[in-house]
């Protein structure tokens, strides 16, 4: 890029100005400027004391940011962001593996769209998980008393089983059987 300098009515160039000085002080080492236009530049800055004190407040502000050290952010949070990129690409890892039907309906052009079937296999695993739950820990049945499940001594006959409410479990009466010895007859093997 080449400073635009102000041409006369001959056509020979004329100085630049300080405007045009202040705006390109970046470019007076440009490899493309011609030795004219470095000349041109150079001679502006050693006859104009508003342009040097520019040039001079630009030296200085660039050697201050020069010599900033650069800023070191604290373990924190360098963890932090380490973190929550290691999630995000976990996160990606996830949606690849958990979404495989959506992504198959959506390529193929099938069935609802992938948010929908997202929200149903979340509804479907939540009444899952709340019957798990119902079925666990609230469950209807009363455990049986502790005196009912001790083990019941040999002259107890067992008529019945299968489901039996609590309320008749209490009314229950364990009664003892009067032994009664049955006569074994001897038979004969003819063999």
């Amino acid at each position: 890029m080449l400073i635009p300098m102000k041409k006369d009515r001959e056509g020979t160039d004329m100085s630049l100005d300080c405007k045009q000085v202040i705006e390109f002080f970046s470019l007076h080492q440009h490899p493309d400027l011609t030795n004219q236009e470095k000349f041109e530049y150079r001679r502006h800055l050693l006859e104009c004391q508003v342009c040097q004190n520019e040039y001079e407040e630009m030296l200085h502000t660039a050697a201050v940011l020069e010599s900033i050290p650069d800023p070191v952010p604290p373990p924190e949070l360098v963890e932090r962001i380490q973190t929550q990129i290691r999630q995000t690409h976990r996160r990606s890892i996830l949606n690849f593996l958990v979404n495989p039907i959506a992504r198959i309906l959506v390529a193929m052009k099938l069935g609802p769209h992938p948010t929908f079937v997202n929200y149903t296999a979340m509804l479907f695993y939540l009444m899952l998980t709340i019957f798990m739950v119902k079925l666990t820990f609230f469950n209807s049945t009363k455990p049986s008393p502790v005196e009912l499940t001790r083990p019941l001594s040999p002259e107890v006959r067992i008529v019945r089983l299968g489901d039996v409410k609590h309320a008749s479990l209490k009314t229950v009466r364990i009664e003892k059987e009067e032994s009664k010895e049955i006569p074994i007859e001897s038979t004969s093997n003819d063999f």
